[in-house]
């Protein structure tokens, strides 16, 4: 049985894998989180949420790892918005905690949810041929949170003899997500439930949203490699564009929307109109299969709500 240490418990992603990994008996998962009382009483929402060993921060080093998945972030727009470099030098603290553990014990595989902020600004989708983007003078809270993304990537290449991947988020949503966030999908489920009108712009942008299973799915494919020292891209079997989306939604859940002249909540990292990636190494590399398109995922997460 392998012991997996997950930090971040309490935010979006860190919910929706904790309770992926509460029906998966090969392992023994450790959760960490600044508030143990936000971790337990989360736990008590889901099914299975006793199998848990639950943790501070400052627990971390009192235990040896097989896998550590590091989930901690910036988990909102609202929060990026206010968010100041104090906040991105605590997660690079987090990052040298985990760092320092795989220097004592090499065998352990640190899997880091990075970003597709990575590469900036970008108007067209990812492929092969898209460089990262390293901004030497961030200033608003966008930039900083891109480069901090960079700068961790770089520092991960650079420890080859460790075993640490990178996985790039572009999209991600769960039955666990922040109704106040201010995410698209916060926005549209806040409406369905409300029974309220969307206010969107008329750009028909293009998203891919991966959710746990599939996520697992990949960490999964990861730690079967063992020793490995690379970054891949996430994707699920097909991006979504927002008009499809609303559509498919109002067919199901009578979601209704109306055309804004200006977004009610601007996206802090700068607006993409196509922001996901064709890269697929994880599938040539280590033989990750997605199982949901971004449609299919999102709507199966909206029935469990």
């Amino acid at each position: 049985m392998k012991t997996i240490a997950l930090l971040g418990a309490t935010g979006h992603i860190g919910k929706a894998l904790t309770n992926e990994l509460a029906s998966k008996e090969e392992f023994n998962v450790l959760l960490f989180s600044r508030s143990k009382e936000k971790i337990q009483k989360f736990l008590q929402t889901i099914e299975g949420g006793d199998k848990f060993g639950v943790h501070a921060m400052d627990e971390f080093k009192d235990h040896i790892y097989d896998v550590v998945i590091n989930c901690t972030g910036i988990g909102s727009p609202s929060v990026l918005k206010d968010a100041t470099e104090d906040a991105f030098v605590e997660l690079d603290k987090i990052d040298d905690l985990v760092i320092e553990a795989l220097k004592k014990y090499p065998e352990t595989i640190y899997i880091n949810l990075s970003s597709g902020a990575v590469y900036g600004n970008i108007a067209d989708a990812v492929t092969e041929d898209t460089k990262v983007v390293l901004n030497p003078d961030p200033k608003t809270p966008g930039e900083l949170y891109a480069a901090a993304k960079v700068k961790a990537e770089i520092k991960h290449r650079a420890l080859s003899d460790l075993n640490i991947v990178d996985l790039r988020v572009f999209a991600f949503f769960s039955r666990f997500i922040d109704l106040s966030s201010h995410f698209l999908m916060a926005d549209i489920v806040n409406c369905i439930k409300n029974k309220t009108v969307l206010k969107t712009m008329a750009d028909n942008i293009q998203r891919d949203y991966i959710i746990a299973s599939d996520l697992l799915r990949l960490i999964n494919m990861v730690i079967k490699k063992e020793k490995i020292n690379d970054v891949f891209d996430v994707y699920s079997l097909a991006p979504v564009s927002k008009f499809v989306l609303l559509e498919s939604l109002g067919a199901k859940y009578g979601l209704k929307y109306e055309i804004a002249a200006t977004p009610e909540n601007a996206s802090p990292t700068g607006e993409k109109r196509a922001y996901f990636s064709k890269n697929l190494r994880a599938g040539e590399m280590l033989g990750y299969a997605p199982k949901h398109t971004s449609l299919s995922g999102i709507e199966e997460e909206i029935a469990q709500m």
